[in-house]
């Protein structure tokens, strides 16, 4: 018993009316799946693709990662399931040591522009003798 006694089956083994031309995996000539044009290196091709997508993203997280500031070998996190979702959430909503320096900075910044501003009446102020008009 094979398991489909009882069950009507259209022409090329499909459903009842059929899909002319079509085999059992819904591609002509009856081969199913995305690749099956390559034959028997079609999964190895397949599985060669996804790595090789898998590796370029990694080293670009990678690079991404060192440039914020943050630990790059959480680069190598994204390449488990699941675990990935955690370290795109936990890199979008950590705080960046990269832009924490560029706010220490821009205070740094201001701050000198304040004493730079201030430097030259504190200094005409010195330069005059105690009992010259201002």
């Amino acid at each position: 018993m094979d398991g489909t006694q009882g069950v009507p089956q259209g022409a090329a083994g499909g459903p009842p009316g059929g899909f002319p031309g079509r085999g059992p995996g819904g591609m002509p000539g009856g081969r199913g799946g995305a690749m099956a044009f390559l034959g028997p290196f079609g999964g190895i091709i397949g599985i060669a693709l996804l790595v090789i997508t898998y590796i370029v993203l990694a080293i670009a997280l990678w690079k991404f990662l060192s440039k914020a500031g943050l630990t790059p070998a959480v680069a190598l996190l994204m390449l488990v399931p699941v675990i990935n979702l955690g370290v795109v959430l936990w890199v979008a909503f950590t705080e960046w040591p990269a832009l924490r320096e560029v706010a220490r900075l821009r205070e740094l910044v201001a701050t000198s522009e304040l004493l730079r501003d201030s430097a030259p009446a504190a200094a005409s102020q010195e330069a005059s003798p105690p009992g010259a008009p201002a």
